[in-house]
């Protein structure tokens, strides 16, 4: 009311600078012109805002809205697109609408489609055609279960980063050399089988793909940062073939299914393999990569449901990566009714640059395996293995069980460097497993540089 009686108005008083300022931070265009009620000269400003965003509009009012900006001719920083899934389009929809937003020309370019309207099934989905959007140099597509194609001509000139999530495929072969000035590139795709990449300026790279992986060809000079999920795991026939000389940071995942038999003997199987390197550093002379700790593994492994050799070994599987050497063991180990001792010796056994171990038992061990199991049937409790640079062991779902104080021993005699041993006690434990934990505490008078820390379930120590 005020504001009404101040002869020509505060509101129109205001610099154009801040009025575009509050009318950007609205964060919807909808909302801006709105504002036109406030003042004729807000009015006038709306139709100059750098920056668009429309979210949740009507397919059809959308497309008005884009045609009307086109015909004033506005030049755009940033143009949001988002349409949730109460409006669910189909491809050739999608594809209009990518089309209509590469028209405006904005430097950057925002599209979250969340519906598809139809059925598809891998690919079998309708194609969309990703517009050349040659003044944007950033452009990220998140469209639920699309099969992007490239046109038959035309480069992406100025792109620096690329976003591309829950689309279904797109060819990165094709993609990739069409952006030169490419710097930044994730994508996350339901049909991602290669991962083919070639880019002189790339610096980070981050791919999460949903089907199984065949190859892998990075070749990027200038890539820091990597990061490769296969959730779908990797197919027989995986092939990797990496150049990156000043990576810096690398993280791989694996998921692996039931299907692919990777694990360890016939009781244990790997369900999952993450390794990360947060930090890298580069060899001056050879080009090589030199890994510097801390490299990070984590293992989930698993109890077989059918006792059957595993066709393929981990370590068989670790050597297709860049890394065999870790500084940081992680296993989980899930629903161990199984003696776990053999399983855990061979892995410090296969990496002795391991620094800090750490187990965790996941789920209630009900029973006991049979008699005839074959996770021990060998002579691992007199074992001695050289962990010359093991010296913190953490164990979580410590039940006391008599084999599980006996990898504790065979850790601790073959531990020279060893300095803390930790031990989370599972509800496991009772009055059955009494004799078994004072055996434990034993072990503190027998290595006394050796700290033991034994914590309650509730974290009492």
């Amino acid at each position: 009311m005020a504001l009404r009686q101040c002869g020509t108005g505060l509101i129109s008083a205001l610099p154009d600078d801040l009025i575009f300022e509050f009318l950007i931070r609205l964060r919807c265009a909808r909302a801006a012109v709105r504002t036109s009620l406030l003042s004729r000269r807000w009015r006038l400003l709306c139709n100059r805002l750098p920056e668009l965003r429309f979210r949740d509009i009507a397919p059809d009012h959308l497309d008005a809205a884009l045609a009307s900006v086109a015909t004033a001719g506005r030049v755009l920083s940033l143009l949001e697109i988002h349409v949730s899934d109460l409006h669910p389009l189909q491809s050739h929809r999608i594809s209009s609408l990518l089309h209509a937003a590469a028209r405006l020309a904005p430097a950057v370019l925002n599209v979250c489609i969340l519906g598809l309207e139809g059925k598809w099934s891998g690919a079998m989905a309708d194609a969309v055609e990703l517009p050349c959007v040659r003044r944007a140099t950033s452009l990220k597509l998140e469209v639920t279960g699309v099969r992007f194609t490239l046109p038959p001509a035309g480069d992406f000139p100025a792109l620096e980063s690329i976003s591309l999530v829950l689309c279904c495929h797109i060819d990165l072969a094709d993609l990739v050399p069409r952006c030169p000035r490419l710097r930044k590139l994730r994508i996350s795709s339901l049909m991602l089988f290669s991962v083919i990449v070639h880019s002189p300026l790339l610096e980070e790279l981050d791919v999460v793909a949903h089907g199984p992986v065949r190859r892998i060809y990075i070749s990027a000079p200038s890539l820091k940062k990597l990061q490769l999920k296969a959730l779908g795991g990797l197919d027989n026939e995986f092939s990797l073939s990496f150049s990156a000389p000043l990576l810096e940071k690398l993280q791989w995942m694996w998921c692996c299914s039931s299907s692919q038999s990777v694990g360890f003997g016939q009781i244990w199987r790997l369900t999952l393999l993450n390794m990360n390197i947060p930090k890298m550093t580069n060899g001056s002379e050879s080009g090589s990569t030199d890994l510097q700790p801390p490299r990070h593994l984590l293992l989930n492994i698993e109890p077989s449901v059918i006792l059957t050799d595993a066709v393929k070994s981990i370590e068989g599987q670790l050597s297709r990566f860049l890394v065999t050497s870790f500084s940081f063991l992680d296993l989980m180990i899930g629903k161990a009714n199984h003696v776990y001792g053999p399983l855990v010796l061979r892995l410090l056994g296969a990496n002795t640059s391991i620094q800090r171990l750490r187990v965790k038992i996941c789920g209630v061990r009900e029973e006991a395996c049979s008699a005839n199991c074959p996770c021990d049937h060998t002579n691992w409790r007199s074992q001695r293995i050289s962990l010359t640079n093991l010296k913190k062991v953490e164990i979580e779902g410590f039940a006391g069980e008599s084999h599980e104080v006996d990898l504790l021993k065979v850790i601790l005699r073959s531990a020279a460097m060893l300095q803390t041993v930790s031990l989370r006690l599972s509800r496991k434990v009772s009055s059955n497993t009494n004799g078994c934990m004072e055996e434990v505490s034993q072990l503190s008078k027998v290595y006394p540089s050796v700290i033991l820390n034994i914590y309650h379930r509730s974290g009492y120590q």
